[in-house]
């Protein structure tokens, strides 16, 4: 199981959805496989998993948000009143760790892309192209790709497509704009493709996200 929970830490920490669930229902059937019915057991070692989590984040982002996030958890796995309740909690786990160190804001010790960032941020709605940003700080398209490989292991796509669903996770929670219109004022044409995007990146649909009580 030690394996599968380093993958799962990992699924985690590259943001990919998919292979957390995946790897998190393996880790729970073998939980239940090994301790049965013993529910202290299960949440015990859940609490664990939380734990390394937050060790996994704890020198990488805010340590007092990382360290509120991690108690709140906890305190939903005590919480749990049944093994269905568990497991349902434990996906919202996958979730909130994701979506907390997605951060709103991305940073690097670069200037120069650091300007390109904060130009792509202030048009988001906007159908941006890698050579738009680049001519608009007075750099070469490759040199700029180069830049943001280097200081943000992303591409100038995989960027954008992180701010605008940001953005759009903000819309959804503070706003009471309809999808269509979200999926305007982060850049989308298409609502369908917004939404399909959407749920790739979370896991969830922009209507669900919206809804759910988040932990």
């Amino acid at each position: 199981m030690y394996k599968t929970e380093i993958a799962f830490v990992e699924a985690v920490r590259e943001k990919n959805h998919e292979d957390a669930v995946r790897h998190f229902e393996n880790i729970f059937k073998s939980l239940l496989n090994f301790y049965e019915t013993n529910q202290r057991a299960v949440k015990n070692h859940l609490i664990n998993l939380n734990g390394i989590l937050y060790k996994s984040y704890k020198d990488d982002t805010d340590l007092e948000k990382v360290f509120q996030k991690r108690s709140e958890i906890n305190e939903v796995i005590e919480k749990a009143e049944d093994i269905n309740d568990l497991r349902n909690n434990c996906l919202k786990m996958i979730s909130e760790y994701i979506e907390l160190f997605n951060g709103d804001t991305i940073k690097t010790n670069n200037n120069t892309v650091n300007e390109a960032i904060n130009f792509m941020k202030e048009h988001l709605h906007e159908d941006l192209s890698l050579g738009v940003v680049a001519n608009k700080i007075h750099i070469s398209k490759s040199y700029l790709s180069s830049l943001l490989a280097k200081h943000t292991k992303s591409s100038f796509p995989e960027l954008m497509t992180e701010m605008r669903i940001n953005n759009a996770k903000y819309l959804l929670k503070n706003t009471n704009n309809s999808i269509l219109d979200i999926s305007y004022k982060c850049g989308y044409n298409s609502q369908s493709y917004f939404c399909s995007t959407f749920k790739k990146v979370t896991g969830q649909t922009p209507t669900d996200y919206r809804e759910i009580d988040h932990i």
